[in-house]
């Protein structure tokens, strides 16, 4: 069984496939659904996990300034959405001023993470309109703000690729230290890979028993 196993299901087996650097194991979603659940709880196991993701990270991006953060995964399912909610209300209770974009504009959860009812305002209008950016920012604390996707829009390549989109990336720069992108998955549709060139680092989710030994070859070879 062991050997005809093609789900990836510990360190070993995605660091003997791959040379991307590996940044740490979180716990089970299961253990907090809420984001509420995860600022109530600083000494939960899954606060602590994400606390070594974030120390691992701090060797990688150890220059100065604002950084832009991809947060993406092979095909849907594998966690990606929950990883980077997570992620940013681990750095914002660090003390950094973070805000989250919810750039999968294709079948978007991030609104679900936050228990937000509505998302109909957000990242798409923003980039298909002259809406203003304070308008579709949702504060969630002091030092993390969110951008939810917005309505489903028919052209999120387009969107994502255009120079409108660079030049919020930039904007954003001036009043935040990190920018979390939450993303489409990476081998399923091509809207990650139109705008991995702008971010300082792309983190790949895998989820145990769930993420397939091929696709993270493919990935890495992508």
């Amino acid at each position: 069984r062991v050997f005809t196993d093609k789900a990836l299901r510990s360190k070993d087996d995605v660091t003997s496939r791959t040379q991307i650097p590996f940044v740490g194991l979180v716990a089970s979603a299961r253990e907090s659904v809420t984001s509420e659940d995860f600022i109530s709880k600083p000494k939960s196991r899954l606060v602590e996990t994400f606390r070594a993701v974030r120390t691992s990270l701090k060797y990688i991006l150890i220059e100065e300034g604002p950084k832009v953060l991809i947060v993406s995964s092979c095909f849907p399912g594998e966690g990606k959405t929950f990883v980077s909610s997570r992620m940013s209300l681990s750095y914002s209770l660090a003390g950094k001023k973070v805000i989250l974009l919810g750039a999968d504009l294709r079948k978007p959860k991030l609104q679900d993470e936050f228990d937000v009812k509505h998302n109909e305002q957000g990242l798409s209008s923003y980039l298909s309109s002259d809406i203003a950016l304070d308008k579709v920012v949702t504060k969630i604390s002091d030092s993390l703000d969110v951008l939810f996707s917005g309505p489903i829009p028919p052209n999120p390549m387009e969107l994502l690729d255009s120079d409108k989109f660079s030049e919020l990336l930039t904007t954003l720069k001036k009043s935040y230290d990190l920018i979390i992108i939450d993303t489409s998955p990476f081998m399923l549709v091509s809207d990650t890979r139109a705008i991995i060139n702008r971010a300082d680092l792309t983190v790949l989710v895998l989820r145990s028993g769930y993420s397939r030994k091929e696709n993270l070859i493919q990935t890495q070879e992508l």
